[in-house]
């Protein structure tokens, strides 16, 4: 591919979109194994739905109130509609965290940029550097060490890792958050537990049992619609989604999503 757009990789900390690099004609027939996604969803039936109702989707306005995504979504997650947030991808969550409410962090790295790149300051993420000697592999023993000596009250966790693939089991993170009960928070990005196993080990079921814990899902890669944004947080603590809730834009979801 000699036209390939490559000055497209240096303006832009993740990977260009395929239709960015080679046209939106060219990247129908091109299989991009730059992200994992479900090739299987959305269904044909779900496609064929949305064709069909696509007129009278792009010219409403979304709804204003983020009730009835939230009572949708926690249908399927088996979950309390009232501890959900809703966002235009996790990374609009992960932005609002970071601006709200966070000061000082603990952030493992190598880690997904969006939680270092959009802190108010980057000096407020306190890196805690893995060992490539080590495969890169977080063992929570001394992390959990390092968090106290340095005396944060916040630390990241990403199950399964991004993007070494560590998968921390489920009991594990449960001890991990027993263990942790006194820190503020515990920022756990599952986006890509949909993979990890059937069934999913997702803290989700245990969250209201954490006052401190805040769970970050992406929809992108189990849903397959990268394209339309969607992401969501999930805490028992009402203080914290309260804070996450002000600053969220009003019509933060288009109608497809």
């Amino acid at each position: 591919m000699t036209d390939l757009r490559r000055h497209l990789f240096y303006e832009t900390s993740h990977s260009p979109a395929l239709a960015d690099l080679v046209g939106y004609e060219r990247a129908k027939d091109i299989i991009d194994f730059c992200f994992i996604a479900n090739p299987y969803y959305p269904t044909a039936e779900m496609l064929e739905d949305l064709q069909r109702n696509l007129p009278n989707l792009i010219k409403s306005y979304p709804s204003s109130s983020p009730a009835l995504g939230q009572h949708h979504l926690a249908s399927v997650l088996h979950v309390n509609p009232d501890n959900l947030v809703i966002g235009n991808g996790a990374t609009e969550i992960i932005a609002l965290i970071n601006m709200t409410l966070i000061d000082r962090i603990a952030v493992p790295v190598p880690t997904f940029g969006e939680y270092i790149e959009k802190m108010k300051d980057r000096r407020d993420a306190e890196l805690y550097p893995l060992d490539p000697d080590q495969r890169y592999q977080l063992r929570l023993g001394e992390y959990l060490d390092w968090v106290r000596s340095r005396n944060l009250t916040s630390l990241l966790l990403i199950n399964p890792g991004n993007p070494t693939g560590q998968l921390i089991p489920l009991d594990e993170m449960r001890a991990v958050l027993r263990d942790t009960k006194d820190l503020e928070l515990v920022i756990v990005d599952e986006s890509f537990i949909d993979f990890a196993g059937d069934p999913v080990p997702s803290l989700l079921p245990l969250a209201d049992q954490f006052s401190h814990l805040l769970i970050v899902r992406s929809m992108s890669k189990h849903c397959g619609v990268p394209g339309l944004r969607l992401g969501y947080c999930y805490s028992a603590n009402l203080y914290i989604l309260n804070r996450l809730r002000r600053f969220l834009p009003t019509w933060n979801l288009n109608t497809l999503a």
